[in-house]
């Protein structure tokens, strides 16, 4: 879905479209090299000098698979250029710990400096783990915002 605002009304700062995409398909690896999740949007901005933020929701899981260390990771594309990058989770040290699910609230202000269609999509990987993005039945969606400059 994609909302225009009067650029008029907007000045700087101001929100000029909205663009948001939601899945429920979910992405599984064990990975150590980053892999494409089913979440993805585009957003044509009006002019190169104007921002998108880029708002990522959905919960992730982390499973352990009997490693004594391990960690996931999230992150954020625009293109094949990585803006983004959180870690979701981590262990050292235990062969114990738990398989859990974590909420993965991940944003970014973004300067794309094109008038071109622009992808932003999400993808993760993993170290010594499995993750599953987006988790059980929690749907992950991607909010674009385009940003008066």
């Amino acid at each position: 879905m994609t909302r225009a605002v009067n650029t008029a009304l907007a000045g700087a700062g101001g929100v000029l479209q909205v663009v948001n995409a939601t899945t429920t398909t979910t992405t599984t690896t064990t990975s150590a090299s980053y892999v494409d999740t089913a979440l993805s949007a585009s957003i044509t901005p009006s002019s190169a000098s104007n921002k998108v933020l880029v708002i990522v929701t959905g919960g992730i899981q982390v499973n352990d698979l009997g490693n004594v260390y391990g960690d996931g990771w999230a992150n954020i594309t625009r293109g094949a250029t990585n803006i983004s990058e959180t870690r979701v989770a981590i262990n050292f040290g235990s062969s114990t710990w738990n398989d859990f699910i974590s909420a993965v609230p991940i944003s970014h202000l973004d300067s794309p400096a094109t008038t071109s269609s622009t992808t932003y999509k999400v993808r993760i990987y993993s170290s010594n783990s499995q993750i599953i993005y987006p988790s059980g039945s929690t749907a992950a969606t991607i909010t674009l915002m385009e940003i008066a400059a």
